[in-house]
Parts: structure tokens; C-alpha cells; sequence
């Protein structure tokens, strides 16, 4: 019954590569066992312990390293291939250039700073429930999915291999939560 009425999420679909199933594969398991989470404690109307805050944000720090290896090594390409681009360039002169990779490195550390902010949020907003002993509140609840859905995005998009990927993962997750809802 319960495959019937809920029917398996098949996030990739044709178009998705082998490389990019299995660096998301992992992530989105984290991901569903974040929302799982949430919504068991959401149903059964239960206070937060420490023990449910402390799954949570294990699985959530585990997200955000896996995102974090992908920004590095996505980071790390990208600028290896501007600064060959540089060397083969005359038409920029060095200014310009080191202020395209001034922008380039303070768009990485705004991403990095977003990533750390949304851990320690979850965090604390577990805590609060839980030293409060009790259950979150809906706003809590959303700010939570909130980050756990802009996690998701940021994974499809340092994860996938090329935007074609990135673009075909987002409709069918698009899909999935239009069927599930």
C-alpha cells in the first residue's frame, strides 16, 4: 500500500551521469534522514531531545562537508582555467584581472560564509528546543526545511557535472515534491 500511494523518488532519470548518481546519491540520503527527521518529530508532536538535535545536525554537518569538497574542487578548477585564460589574453590588463579573481574568491567566501551560518542556525535552533524541552514551532520547522532545500540546491549545483545535469535534477526534484505534496 504504502508503495502505491508514495511512489519511489528517482531524483536523476535519463541525461545524469554515473559520477554525478553517485556524488549526489550520498548527499541526498543525508538529506531525506534530515527531512525524515523533521517530520517525525513534527507528527508525533514530541519534544526535541538531545539526541534528535545531535542526529540532525550530524547529518546536516555531513551535507555541508560534502558540499564544501564540491565548492573546493568546482573553485579550484575555475580558477585554474581563468588563470590559463589570463595567460593566453592581452586584451585584459593585470588590474582587471586580479580584480575578476578578487570577485570570483569573495563570491567562494560568501558561499562558505552562507554554508557555516545555515549549520550553526540549525543548530541552534534545535538547542533552544530541546534545553526548552520542547517541540519547534512552525517557524523553526521552516526555517529548518528552508535550509535543508538551499543545501539540496547547493549540492545539485557543485556535485553535478555540467549544468545540463544540474538543470535535469532540479525538474525531477521539482516533479517529486509536486507528486509527493
Amino acid at each position: 500500500l504504502k508503495k502505491d500511494a508514495i511512489p519511489e523518488v528517482d531524483r536523476f532519470g535519463k541525461g545524469v551521469s554515473e559520477a554525478t548518481q553517485e556524488a549526489l546519491g550520498g548527499f541526498f540520503e543525508l538529506s531525506d534522514g534530515v527531512a525524515q527527521s523533521m517530520a517525525s518529530i513534527k507528527v508525533t508532536g514530541g519534544k526535541v531531545t538531545e539526541a534528535m538535535k545531535n542526529d540532525v545536525v550530524g547529518k546536516y554537518a555531513e551535507m555541508n562537508t560534502q558540499i564544501l569538497d564540491g565548492m573546493k574542487t568546482r573553485h579550484d578548477k575555475e580558477l585554474a582555467q581563468m588563470e590559463t585564460m589570463f595567460l593566453n589574453t592581452s586584451a585584459l590588463t593585470d588590474k582587471e584581472k586580479d580584480e575578476i579573481l578578487a570577485k570570483k574568491q569573495q563570491g567562494y567566501d560568501r558561499e562558505l560564509e552562507t554554508l557555516a551560518y545555515n549549520e550553526r542556525r540549525i543548530s541552534e535552533i534545535l538547542q533552544q528546543a530541546a534545553d526548552e524541552n520542547r517541540e519547534l514551532t512552525q517557524r523553526e520547522s521552516d526555517v529548518i526545511n528552508r535550509i535543508n532545500k538551499h543545501a539540496q540546491n547547493q549540492a545539485v549545483k557543485v556535485l553535478s557535472e555540467s549544468e545540463m545535469e544540474q538543470k535535469i535534477i532540479m525538474e525531477r526534484m521539482a516533479d517529486s515534491a509536486e507528486t509527493l505534496s
